[in-house]
């Protein structure tokens, strides 16, 4: 498979007005630290991660967004940097983005019909009847009926929703989704349901997704690959059968563990990341959960981690990778 989109050596920070006002210094917050990566054409990606661990950063860093401090981003060997107004063009109709909240992608005041009549225009050169039958065909494809185009955000539950945000997505036939979140908010059935028919839309149309999650439970159903992201750095990069076979970096195992398992209705969660989180506007050490880690020696504090490769396409970023001593 061909790389759609290289991630090198991406940094951004953040200067926290806030912070200056209340300590008389300013400081900055490394949202994203050195992140090298590449996605290959016609995968599923998750992100995974804590929150406050940089995923959403780096989403918002793709899309474009925001714009990093240093590094580079390139889709389709287009530097997103660079982009001339043409590619520009072509990078907003390829890369498109599905939030967290459904509701807010919508206009609550705006049909359905409405919504997706912008975002039509904006790309193509449609008639009336060509523009109906492309919205008829993009709902159908999630699984909505045609009356759907009369109705308003707020008459639909948050699965529908959801839908109607790939719905919304899919209009410009992008070959890229970033998925932030996509079934956080909602219940496990809607969740199901949202994951199966991403699958789908993967299969069928060759689509590229970066799924960026909290919840391993949802990345193991759905992701080939899997990146693991703590404090703005990565820490694990796998293929998705290696990685929950065998997970090799500390954090990873923790975060695994820590996975909510169903017991009878309800959701049990056990807490194996022991700590907190830490503070991105200080100096951390070399290896940034080296203060939480249960294999931590002294070299984690004094030297950064080389990336280490224990499989095919299996690489983790420690001194002391779970299959050493």
């Amino acid at each position: 498979m061909s790389v759609v989109l290289s991630v090198s050596h991406l940094k951004k920070q953040f200067l926290l007005e806030n912070y200056s006002l209340r300590f008389g210094k300013k400081a900055a917050l490394r949202a994203v630290d050195d992140i090298s990566f590449e996605l290959t054409e016609g995968s599923v990606t998750g992100l995974v991660g804590e929150s406050g661990s940089g995923k959403s950063t780096v989403a918002k860093l793709i899309l474009q967004l925001i714009k990093p401090n240093s590094g580079q981003i390139a889709y389709k060997g287009i530097s997103l940097a660079g982009a001339s107004k043409k590619d520009q063009r072509f990078l907003r109709r390829e890369i498109q983005m599905i939030f967290q909240n459904p509701y807010l992608s919508f206009n609550p005041h705006l049909k359905i019909k409405s919504v997706l009549k912008e975002v039509l225009k904006a790309h193509f050169s449609l008639s009336r009847n060509e523009m109906q039958a492309r919205m008829v065909e993009h709902l159908r494809q999630v699984n909505l009926p045609e009356d759907s185009l009369e109705k308003y955000p707020a008459q639909f539950s948050g699965g529908q929703q959801q839908r109607l945000a790939i719905v919304r997505a899919l209009a410009v036939n992008p070959k890229f989704l970033v998925a932030d979140e996509p079934v956080s908010s909602l219940d496990v059935s809607n969740q199901v349901q949202i994951l199966k028919l991403l699958q789908s839309l993967e299969s069928k149309k060759g689509l590229t997704i970066l799924m960026i999650s909290h919840d391993l439970r949802m990345v193991r159903q759905i992701a080939e690959h899997v990146l693991v992201m703590y404090a703005g750095k990565i820490l694990e990069k796998a293929p998705a059968d290696s990685f929950f076979a065998a997970p090799a970096h500390p954090y990873s195992g923790a975060l695994l563990r820590s996975t909510p398992k169903m017991t009878g209705n309800s959701l049990e969660k056990k807490l194996f990341v022991q700590g907190e989180p830490p503070d991105l506007t200080r100096p951390l050490p070399a290896c940034p959960f080296a203060p939480r880690c249960p294999k931590t020696r002294k070299i984690c504090f004094t030297k950064e981690p080389e990336w280490k490769t224990l499989a095919a396409r299996h690489q983790v970023w420690c001194h002391l990778p779970n299959n050493s001593l």
